[in-house]
């Protein structure tokens, strides 16, 4: 988790923001903390007199606006409820949890607006409090090493960052919660939902082999999207997530994938209905439902498939399996009408 502090000299520079992407539903309130009423309910005026009321209680000569932005993984999914104690611990261990604030969720990102206090940023960034709450909510660590053999055993991993992550110790804690929860029917499948974790399968002959063997390889995938040699393989890691096991997860989830079908056609559909938008809008809006787009290309870069991630229920379909308004080329199509 990172945090980022802003300051404004007037609440409607973070506000208006902020609830214009509420109202296109690339935003959502989530709570208000030390305020009467509830977030749904309160107007700017509401906001503007509480935290005038609690600067003046405080002596504080002239109210500014502070606004906390913590970043953290999409994969790390979240309830409202989970949100908020997230929040409250974090302003807790600022020591700001005494005084009004706002939160608002957008997609990987939660908002935090409250009066300013004191001139005291380096609090909100504070590696040790950071470190400490994605600690006590299981959050992934931003690419950043493994702290310590506890974190190894109790955190969900990280992303890998080529040069600051040691490939052994990530693979072994982050592929089996991909691997084996993931719902997947083929290696393109099971890419698309490596590549949000910078990571790649491949399917090699073993190369002291003379029969042909095959074995399942994994890599690195660099800053530009590129495999990084050397590969590991499958045997290597500590859990047996090897080719044997590739092949029956995919015969397994053929049998149940088409249940995740037809609420993904129906959610594709209603936001493309709204109105003409880019495909990076589509994005956006599938990311806030917890749905990734993986497209994927061949080698001269030409536009073969997308792939539908799933980040709730950890089904992974290909686009041109749900029809021909699902494809890449059809989806590419309407957001440029």
């Amino acid at each position: 988790m990172k945090a980022e502090v802003k300051t404004y000299e007037k609440l409607s520079q973070i506000i208006r923001p902020l609830e214009k992407e509420v109202k296109k539903e690339m935003a959502q309130r989530i709570y208000a903390v030390n305020f009467a009423k509830d977030i749904k309910k309160l107007t700017q005026k509401d906001i503007l007199t509480q935290f005038l009321r609690f600067t003046n209680s405080e002596a504080i000569p002239k109210t500014e606006i502070v606004h906390l932005i913590l970043s953290f993984d999409l994969a790390c999914i979240f309830d409202n409820e989970s949100l908020k104690a997230l929040v409250v611990e974090y302003m807790t261990e600022i020591e700001l949890h005494k005084q009004p604030f706002l939160i608002y969720g957008q997609l990987s990102e939660i908002h935090i607006v409250t009066p300013k206090k004191n001139n005291l940023f380096g609090q909100f960034t504070s590696t040790t409090i950071l470190a400490q709450v994605e600690r006590n909510h299981i959050l992934r660590s931003s690419g950043l090493p493994v702290p310590n053999v506890e974190w190894k055993i109790i955190g969900p991993g990280e992303p890998i960052a080529f040069g600051r992550t040691y490939s052994h110790t990530t693979f072994n804690i982050d592929l089996p919660s991909i691997v084996c929860r993931y719902s997947y029917t083929s290696l393109e499948g099971l890419n698309a939902a490596l590549q949000y974790y910078d990571m790649f399968a491949s399917i090699e002959e073993e190369a002291t082999s003379d029969s042909g063997k095959r074995q399942l390889v994994y890599y690195r995938l660099g800053e530009n999207g590129e495999k990084i040699e050397p590969g590991i393989n499958a045997s290597e890691l500590l859990e047996s997530l090897d080719l044997e096991y590739f092949e029956r997860r995919c015969d397994y989830c053929r049998t149940n994938i088409s249940c995740a079908s037809q609420p993904l056609m129906g959610l594709i559909d209603n936001i493309l209905s709204v109105s003409p938008m880019a495909i990076s809008d589509f994005i956006k809006k599938m990311a806030w439902y917890r749905k990734s787009c993986s497209f994927q290309y061949d080698n001269e870069g030409r536009l073969q498939n997308i792939w539908y991630v799933d980040r709730e229920t950890k089904f992974v379909i290909d686009g041109a399996s749900l029809g021909d308004n699902y494809t890449a080329e059809s989806i590419i199509q309407k957001c440029s009408t």
